[in-house]
């Protein structure tokens, strides 16, 4: 994703049909500050999908506007088609050179129009601290047999760097967990092998709910209080060595003919108490990050799914209902302040 040309990546790395772009790509030789718009469907499983229209605006560009272009700007969003709508306002000002001042309007003009823009039904507005979500492709955490084990040697992993926009669950080594707008869960994990690989799904000490507003697990209501722990697997079925890209099988998998087969509880088995866990602390962390930022930090929580995780039955899963039922509450206590909790799926 070069340059500030981005959302049109960002939308398409979450596995979304692209059906609309502005601009459809960026301009070779050009950093512009510009406008972006993606109008997009979502994968139809495990629930049906939806339509979201998309923008990216430079934060600088939404606070300068002259009245007539902003609230040109509202009667776009509000008759945009799509069930959803996110904005992004982002950060560019590392890529003007050289920099220049900005003539921004007054505080109470700037706060009523992020008031308004929220506003809008089923309307998510996102502040990012930087120019861009960049999303790496995969992740090298270890993965329940029998998905791909990332090689050591993957340049995929080893060139990519780390985005200060985002913070991995779970993340690998020691040292601070600093709060960033997006927050990339992976739950499909090899429990057994977490560990082993210097990762870690655990919260620290500081960022645990803590009786937070008279809620003594936050926003997390456990699946045992909500709903009894029963699951019912998918059945087991056959993929093909050839679906999947470039990379190591883990395990003896392959069979006569070369089929895969998938056992969906053993899957599980293998996830063991970290899938529960890390969606649990997914949802702890989201709520420490936004009330540490004021809502400006940890709005955005991409989940990574296996390309047959929904095949499994994983989603139906009490721990998944009790994460996306957390992230509804979230959401809910949030907009009443004026900011927004998105979830959205991304099938790697």
């Amino acid at each position: 994703m070069a340059g500030i040309f981005w959302l049109r990546d960002f939308v398409d790395s979450l596995g979304h049909e692209i059906s609309k772009s502005i601009p459809p790509a960026a301009p070779l030789g050009q950093i512009r500050l510009v406008e972006q718009y993606v109008f997009s469907r979502s994968p139809p499983q495990p629930k049906k999908s939806k339509l979201t229209s998309w923008w990216a605006v430079d934060r600088d560009l939404f606070d300068t506007w002259p009245e007539d272009e902003f609230l040109d700007f509202v009667e776009r969003v509000l008759g945009a088609d799509g069930s959803m709508k996110v904005i992004f306002l982002t950060d560019s000002s590392r890529l003007r050179s050289p920099k220049k001042p900005i003539a921004r309007l007054p505080n109470s003009v700037l706060s009523k129009r992020r008031s308004l823009i929220s506003a809008v039904p089923k309307c998510n507005l996102v502040d990012l601290p930087g120019p861009a979500i960049n999303l790496p492709a995969m992740t090298s955490a270890p993965s329940p047999v029998p998905f791909l084990r990332v090689s050591e040697d993957d340049p995929v992993i080893t060139k990519i760097e780390d985005d200060p926009v985002i913070t991995k669950i779970p993340w690998q080594g020691e040292g601070p967990r600093d709060c960033a707008s997006v927050i990339m869960v992976d739950p499909e994990v090899d429990c057994r092998g977490l560990a082993e690989a210097g990762y870690s799904y655990e919260v620290p000490a500081e960022m645990e709910p803590a009786n937070w507003r008279g809620r003594r697990r936050g926003f997390w209501e456990p699946p045992s209080e909500v709903d009894p722990i029963s699951w019912c697997p998918g059945e087991p079925f056959h993929v093909s060595p050839e679906a999947y890209p470039l990379g190591t099988i883990a395990g003896d998998l392959v069979q006569e003919g070369g089929r895969i087969t998938i056992v969906p509880s053993e899957m599980m088995d293998a996830m063991g108490e970290c899938y529960c866990r890390i969606l649990e602390n997914a949802v702890h962390f989201a709520t420490y990050c936004l009330r540490k930022s004021e809502g400006q930090r940890g709005g955005v929580i991409i989940v990574r799914l296996s390309p047959h995780g929904a095949r499994m039955g994983i989603l139906n899963h009490p721990c998944y209902k009790a994460f996306r039922d957390a992230v509804g509450r979230l959401d809910k206590y949030w907009k009443k302040l004026g900011r927004s909790v998105i979830l959205r799926e991304q099938y790697w």
